[in-house]
């Protein structure tokens, strides 16, 4: 902390010795110091509660797999648009989840308008199977999408 001293405070706050006594003065000089060092302390440790409040609180971790290309040039086009400093990868990761989520919510919210039965009528009219065989084959399909995705 800087050095202050008697004769600083006087000029400051245009004051004689006769006025004000060398005794005084220090104890006001004290006084600040200890109060300045509450508030930096106050200030540091209310940065800090503050930040570990929103790391804490607020933000979700996300591991996820990308083929080798794609993630490439993920990280490049994100240091491009926030900078090569700490966390410009986040946040690019975080507006294009929340874009897609937008997206996802808009198709969602979306709702097919008009005869649903006028709307697939003729689909699968050059399909060579009836109903009941069509059922089974979709079936077989989902079995086989499902045990895909399962671990062994």
């Amino acid at each position: 902390m800087a050095s202050v001293s008697v004769d600083d405070v006087r000029d400051v706050i245009n004051v004689s010795s006769a006025e004000v006594p060398d005794a005084k003065v220090l104890k006001i000089i004290k006084r600040t110091e200890v109060m300045l060092y509450w508030m930096i302390l106050f200030k540091v440790y209310k940065d800090f509660w503050t930040y570990s409040n929103l790391v804490l609180k607020t933000l979700a971790g996300l591991r996820i797999q990308l083929p080798d290309e794609l993630e490439r040039l993920f990280r490049e086009m994100s240091m491009k648009r926030f900078g090569y400093g700490k966390g410009s990868i986040s946040r690019a990761a975080q507006e294009a989840i929340q874009k897609w989520l937008e997206a996802e919510l808009r198709l969602e919210k979306s709702e097919f308008e008009g005869d649903p039965v006028k709307a697939i009528e003729g689909l699968l009219a050059d399909v060579e199977m009836d109903s009941v065989e069509l059922q089974h084959l979709a079936g077989k399909i989902w079995v086989k999408k499902v045990l895909a995705n399962v671990s062994r």
